[in-house]
């Protein structure tokens, strides 16, 4: 991979931090009981030349994602290789949420949902 040659498994564990990171922001800016839906997710990912696992990183955070919100958690997605990452980070994503008030929740803490941390 990148210029810190990290290995695959763990570029796809540093994926699935940054999911969390991206619940723990989302869900922290909305009222509770509010339900969110991911609709599209970007990873970038630091990568050297001939390096063609980019989406076998992503899936890191997708599985996250599927596992928090069940089927709201299902999302379009794109996996891009870059030349450097700020800090040194092997992976950033972005990730955008559609909120909405109403019955039920998302918020993978709610009763029925796995903790995942």
């Amino acid at each position: 991979m990148g210029a810190a040659a990290v290995p695959v498994a763990e570029a796809a564990s540093a994926a699935r931090v940054a999911a969390l990171n991206a619940l723990a922001a989302a869900f922290s800016v909305v009222p509770s009981g509010t339900r969110l839906t991911l609709v599209k997710v970007v990873v970038f990912v630091a990568a050297g030349e001939g390096f063609t696992e980019h989406a076998v990183v992503a899936d890191g955070a997708s599985e996250l994602f599927q596992t928090a919100l069940g089927p709201a958690g299902v999302h379009a997605r794109s996996a891009v290789g870059v030349a450097s990452l700020p800090k040194g980070a092997p992976v950033e994503l972005e990730a955008v949420f559609v909120a909405a008030a109403g019955p039920g929740t998302s918020d993978p803490a709610a009763p029925g949902r796995r903790r995942l941390a």
